[in-house]
Parts: C-alpha cells; structure tokens; sequence
C-alpha cells in the first residue's frame, strides 16, 4: 500500500471502459442515431466520460502530492488543461465546421469560473467564517492575470486585421501562444 492508500478502483475500472468503448465503436463503425438506444449510448458514454475524467485527475493529484509544492499545482494545472483540449478539439472534429466554438468554449469557462466559482466561494466562506479576510495581493494577481488573458483571447482577435473575422492568423496565434504561457 503506497503513502497515499490504496488506488479507488474507479481510477481503473474507467479508463479502461472507455479503452474498450473506443476499440468496440471503432472496430464496429458505430455511428450515433437519434433513438432511444442512441440516448442510452449517449447516457453510458456521458458516465464513463466522467468517470475517466474524475480518475486521470486523482492520477494527477496523486503524483502532485508526491513531487509536493509548487510543481504539484503545476502537475495539477496541465492535467486539467489538457483534459479541457481534448474535450474542446474533440467536439471541433464534428461533421459541421464551426470555427468559433473554441472561443465561445473558453469565454464560457472564464464566465463559469468568474461567477460560478469565485461566488460559491465567497458564499460558503461567508456561510462558514462570516466576515472574511482577503487576501489583496493574490487577489490582485488573480485578476491581473485574468484580465490579460481573457483580452488577449477573446476581446484582440475581433480588432485584428490579417484575417477577416474575429481570428488570429498562423503568426498572431504563434506570438500569442507564447506570451500567454
């Protein structure tokens, strides 16, 4: 048994269902019908999405516990990041192009974390410790950091002018790329 207790077997048993769905959809050529056995489809695929999901972030926090502060946050952060790709690329591979998607997908994520988050927060450290001490600092960077990259993703590709529409071209997206890592 590691310092951590034993593994969930959720943190197994997921992952490898969702192996086996792919290689069964895959090998069978499923497509996906609008039935009531398409729902259930889509229902089953919906748990087992979250559960795979739910098990590759305990992975993750199990090995940022181990290498501890601060490259577990990091170790953390990327999990999550790159779980977020994967989801916003894979809707993206859909038969209807729609080049926006990406955009309208992290602006609502900014939202959802802006006011979902930040507000259940407040609510519940209110509920629990009544008046709260805040932390000015981190707060400051919180939404310096925020602000800088919700403006240069969302609000800078619709006043740029290499491409028509609220893009960036090959070389803008480069630069912005880097900046915001």
């Amino acid at each position: 048994m590691s310092a951590h207790g034993p593994m969930p077997r959720s943190a197994w048993i997921f992952p490898a269902l969702a192996v086996i769905l792919f290689a069964a959809t895959t090998a069978l050529r499923f497509t996906f019908t609008p039935s009531p056995a398409g729902l259930v489809f889509a229902a089953a695929l919906l748990v087992i999405l979250f559960g795979t999901v739910f098990a590759a972030v305990h992975h993750a926090e199990v090995i940022a516990k181990r290498i501890g502060e601060p490259y577990g946050t990091l170790v953390l952060t990327l999990a999550v990041t790159v779980i977020e790709v994967a989801l916003i690329a894979t809707i993206m591979l859909g038969d209807k192009p729609v080049p926006t998607l990406a955009r309208d997908t992290v602006f609502a994520v900014v939202m959802i974390v802006c006011n979902g988050l930040v507000g259940i927060c407040i609510l519940t450290g209110g509920l629990r410790y009544r008046e709260q001490d805040i932390q000015v600092a981190g707060s400051n960077l919180y939404l310096t950091v925020l602000i800088v990259l919700a403006t240069i993703t969302l609000i800078l590709p619709n006043y740029t002018l290499t491409i028509p529409g609220p893009i960036y071209s090959a070389a803008q997206l480069g630069f912005v790329s880097v900046v915001t890592v």
